[in-house]
């Protein structure tokens, strides 16, 4: 039996092409509007997926440069064209402008503490808490959580939440941990 095969092109993705790095991130409502709604654009043609996304990080030498996405998220909210398989993430931690712990971003559905991710070796920064929050949702999905609803849900039943009307979801690692020892003994039986 002879089989017969087409010649098909394949195109490898660089890296980078999988990557949406924002030279002003989100920096001004401008900035914040036009880069919201370009990740939007690309989040939304692939709904099956869940994307987290980096929120951004102060800004040093800008007055008040903390990324504030919280006004162009709603406008996108309001439009109906915010994803639900979309999460942005941030870093919660040491005021960089003096005064308590606070967001290092406006805006974001959940936080990683400074401290966690320095005590991985990493700086607090945004691009560095997405991977870990992304790690969390691989595990979820390998549980058997798929759905952006439940996902989100999961991630905020291992967050501690600060404030009551908008709470802002601090991913605790404990609860992370707790929550999948739980979760493999519950598979088990």
């Amino acid at each position: 039996m002879i089989a017969r095969f087409e010649e098909k092109e394949i195109a490898l993705v660089p890296t980078q092409d999988r990557l949406i790095i924002f030279k002003d991130g989100y920096i001004g409502r401008e900035g914040a509007e036009r880069n919201l709604a370009a990740l939007v654009s690309v989040v939304s043609q692939s709904p099956k997926k869940f994307f987290a996304a980096a929120a951004g990080n102060p800004t040093a030498g800008i007055p008040h440069g903390v990324p504030d996405i919280e006004e162009a998220r709603a406008k996108l909210e309001e439009q109906e064209k915010w994803p639900p398989n979309l999460a942005m993430v941030g870093v919660w931690g040491p005021n960089p402008y003096g005064g308590g712990e606070a967001p290092y971003a406006f805006g974001a559905d959940f936080y990683v503490r400074a401290h966690d991710l320095e005590s991985f070796g990493f700086q607090p920064a945004s691009s560095f808490a997405t991977p870990m929050v992304s790690e969390i949702v691989n595990r979820l999905r390998m549980s058997g959580i798929a759905e952006p609803g439940e996902i989100k849900k999961s991630l905020r039943e291992m967050s501690d939440a600060d404030g009551i009307e908008n709470p802002a979801y601090i991913i605790n690692l404990d609860k992370v941990r707790e929550w999948f020892n739980l979760s493999l003994q519950e598979h088990d039986h």
